[in-house]
């Protein structure tokens, strides 16, 4: 079973916790990042979804969850500020004949890891480091928070990079919950004109991680036949000064 309370200290501040109970010693995916918890519930009871929708809470949760949001996210980077995460364990037990409770309480405090995206997207091109960065803004913009926006770009960058016809980023947005890239060779009021587009909520959930792993992987792919290809053409190249021939 688990719940989510919400309180302030004495201080003012909010308190989030997310109460989770086991009988087995440790609750399930006690692990991680706790951090990661709370933008992602309020997201959530925003979002009416699951267990937060309007026929399982009280009136007026979506508009509550918003103003929670609003005080823990950092509206110019999207960014969870002023939190300060902890797991606690509580282990309760008592001896078969007594009625006596024994509470032993251990609190570990979380130290987030260097997240591996900043490795992975150093090793991508230059154009690609660009576009990721054009749509983890369209991502921020639309109320996805940093971890949501940064799955969305990684896997935007990569459906660009495996689509043929889109050969350059014209227009990046989202719209009709899609982020899209638009390409138009001939402007946008004639045609033809191309698009590549992922779904939000399809892209917010997958791990950039292991998004950036394909895309990295592709990107070296993607480099290799540009350099056959030049090696191909200098061998095939004549060997002199040819009159009307124009060099790139």
């Amino acid at each position: 079973m688990a719940s989510t309370l919400v309180s302030r200290n004495p201080a003012g501040e909010l308190e989030f916790s997310e109460i989770k109970t086991s009988a087995v010693g440790q609750a399930r995916a006690q692990s991680g990042n706790p951090e990661e918890f709370i933008p992602d519930r309020l997201q959530r009871a925003m979002d009416q979804e699951g267990h937060w929708a309007a026929r399982n809470t009280l009136p007026g949760l979506d508009e509550t969850a918003r103003n929670l949001r609003s005080e823990i996210i950092d509206p110019d980077t999207g960014r969870v500020v002023n939190l300060n995460a902890k797991w606690v364990q509580i282990n309760l037990s008592r001896l078969p004949d007594s009625s006596r409770l024994d509470v032993d309480k251990t609190v570990e405090t979380w130290n987030a890891p260097r997240p591996t995206e900043h490795s992975q997207l150093d090793s991508l091109s230059t154009t690609n480091r660009a576009l990721h960065e054009r749509m983890m803004s369209a991502g921020l913009s639309a109320g996805l928070d940093r971890v949501r926006a940064g799955n969305l770009a990684a896997l935007g960058v990569l459906a660009y990079n495996e689509d043929t016809l889109v050969l350059k980023p014209d227009v990046v947005g989202i719209y009709a919950e899609r982020l899209f890239v638009g390409y138009f060779p001939h402007g946008r009021e004639r045609e033809p004109n191309f698009q590549v587009n992922v779904e939000v909520a399809v892209g917010a959930a997958k791990p950039a991680q292991e998004t950036l792993q394909q895309l990295a992987q592709l990107d070296q792919q993607q480099a290799q036949e540009r350099t056959m290809q030049q090696q191909t053409q200098q061998q095939s190249a004549p060997s002199g000064p040819t009159i009307g021939a124009r060099t790139a």
